[in-house]
Formats: structure tokens, C-alpha cells, sequence
């Protein structure tokens, strides 16, 4: 699971286009509560992983934001998430990422009693 939301990662462009913040998902700490109160004792690995937002495009990049983001399609739209986008996203190993290294999560796991 992850400690670090893809959601958190955009949250600016979510900012920029809907005006508020965003309610992240929950993350492996949630999960863990919920194992705990179930009286599972789950094991935690914390690791850290490079973005999953990763693009070959700009063009897929404002597709995919598009959709992620819960933005309309029109013209406008797209030309201001490709600026934003473009200004933003950086090239990695040929594709487009965002400008962060790694993000955590966690591998839970348990032996059933």
C-alpha cells in the first residue's frame, strides 16, 4: 500500500483547477489500524519506489491528468493542464515523471492464526 498518494503528488494541479484541496486516499497506516483492531498483528516493510505517475507523452500525460484530476475535455482545459504539465513534469529514463525521486509504501503482511 502506499504512504504516499499518487493524489498528493498532483495536488497543485488539483488546486489550481477545482479550487480546494483534495481528500487524499487513505495509506498503509489506515490499513494497519484497521488489521490491529481486527486483532491482527500485521509486519511492516516500509519502502521506497520511484513515482508510478510516469508518461512517454506530454500528450499522455494530459490524458491520463485529465482524468485523474476530474477535469472536462474542452480546449481550454487541455491547453492550460499541457502548461502546467509541461512546466512541471520533468524527463527520466525517456519518460515524463514528477520532480521527486521516490515514493514510500509499505508491504503488509501477516501469518494467519
Amino acid at each position: 500500500m502506499r504512504g504516499t498518494p499518487l493524489d498528493a503528488l498532483s495536488a497543485h494541479l488539483w488546486r489550481h483547477f477545482h479550487g480546494d484541496e483534495r481528500c487524499l486516499p487513505t495509506g498503509y497506516i489506515h490499513l494497519l489500524d484497521v488489521l490491529y483492531e481486527m486483532g491482527i498483528y500485521a509486519n511492516v516493510q516500509v519502502v521506497t519506489l520511484p513515482p508510478a505517475l510516469r508518461y512517454p507523452s506530454l500528450d499522455v500525460a494530459v490524458e491520463e491528468s485529465l482524468e485523474q484530476l476530474i477535469l472536462p475535455g474542452d480546449e481550454q482545459t487541455r491547453g492550460q493542464l499541457r502548461t502546467l504539465l509541461e512546466q512541471w513534469l520533468i524527463e527520466r529514463d525517456g519518460m515524463l515523471v514528477p520532480p521527486v525521486e521516490k515514493a514510500v509504501s509499505a508491504i503488509i503482511y501477516w501469518t494467519p492464526s
